[in-house]
């Protein structure tokens, strides 16, 4: 008697079949759109716009640590303020800290989205988030002062989050979207381009690039605290040493899926979240 295959997704409940479908059809939205329209200046691009703006240089920090700012419950918008702060590139830093209004703009761009919502007073937190209020403060910190509002993930982002979470969801998703060539070359574009960036781009582009290593935190970042060496080295490969060095990077990124990179671009779903 010849046994029927399980399918891939039966150790699933139906609900968590239905997101795992749900991101894995908007990450193939998305990558297509990469594949599109992604090109080095728009790299450069961003990255200028990151160095010039500290409320887009905040945003993207933020969105790039979200999966991380939040666990099983929410945040104070000063505790996010200070871990966002340590992201962000160097000349935006203690501007940032005493800034009293762009994190609060941040947050309410992610509420309009969709991502977060803010609950506000200490009743409604203890019954919509009790974990974010400690019964008892630790030691040398004293009881909280003033209005208590914390930042959260929508149920919906916390279900993205949660199945993300999980690897064998993970590698079910990575797996379809590389059936039909969709994630590979979305990553071979993404490295071609980025290459090319490490040759053209300035000291702005690898200040903005040290925000991505919390993507790929088991990546060696050590190029980027002399970037102008890494870029004299860079342009002195060949040709044939460049492919293998992409071909190499591409191969890592299709074998170690980010929960946070497919969290990220799976958020586009609600509301036409976007980095830009």
């Amino acid at each position: 008697m010849i046994r029927k295959k399980k399918s891939p997704l039966s150790e699933f409940t139906e609900d968590d079949k239905e997101i795992i479908k749900e991101i894995t059809i908007t990450l193939a939205i998305e990558f297509a759109k990469i594949l599109e329209n992604l090109n080095v200046r728009d790299i450069l691009e961003q990255s200028a716009k990151i160095a010039s703006s500290m409320q887009y240089s905040t945003f993207i920090a933020y969105t790039l640590h979200l999966i991380y700012l939040y666990h099983d419950q929410g945040r104070f918008p000063e505790e996010i303020k200070s871990e966002i702060a340590s992201m962000l590139i160097k000349k935006h830093q203690e501007v940032f800290l005493h800034n009293p209004t762009v994190m609060s703009k941040v947050l309410k761009m992610s509420e309009n989205y969709g991502v977060t919502l803010k609950i506000k007073d200490k009743k409604n937190i203890k019954t919509q988030s009790p974990k974010s209020i400690p019964r008892k403060p630790k030691i040398g910190r004293s009881r909280r002062v003033g209005r208590y509002v914390v930042s959260k993930l929508t149920s919906t982002a916390e279900d993205y989050k949660r199945v993300l979470s999980n690897s064998r969801a993970l590698d079910l998703i990575n797996s379809e979207l590389l059936k039909y060539g969709l994630l590979r070359n979305t990553y071979s574009t993404i490295i071609t381009e980025a290459f090319l960036a490490f040759e053209e781009g300035d000291e702005n582009f690898y200040d903005a690039l040290k925000m991505f290593k919390i993507l790929f935190p088991n990546v060696d970042d050590t190029f980027l605290r002399v970037p102008k060496l890494f870029q004299r080295r860079i342009k002195s490969l060949s040709e044939r040493k460049k492919e293998s060095l992409r071909h190499e990077v591409i191969s890592y990124l299709v074998k170690n899926p980010s929960s946070s990179v497919f969290f990220i671009f799976s958020l586009s779903k609600l509301a036409n979240y976007k980095l830009a």
